[in-house]
């Protein structure tokens, strides 16, 4: 999901908020769950192709117009 306080600090180099909650919602699991569940339990929703789609095609659009 779209976080603007994480989008600009991933810009500015800054990766230790992802570190951070990388720890508290995967980590923490190791094998616990599977990744199925894993993503249902870290984000509330079930894994969905759309957020990585919605990446590319803004992307494709920034390159190439």
């Amino acid at each position: 999901k779209d976080n603007a306080t994480l989008t600009q600090e991933i810009k500015s180099g800054n990766s230790q908020l992802v570190h951070q909650w990388l720890k508290k919602a995967i980590y923490a699991y190791g094998r616990q769950f599977s990744s199925h569940q894993l993503c249902q339990h870290a984000t509330g929703e079930a894994l969905r192709s759309k957020y990585f789609i919605d990446y590319i095609k803004e992307k494709i659009t920034t390159v190439y117009g």
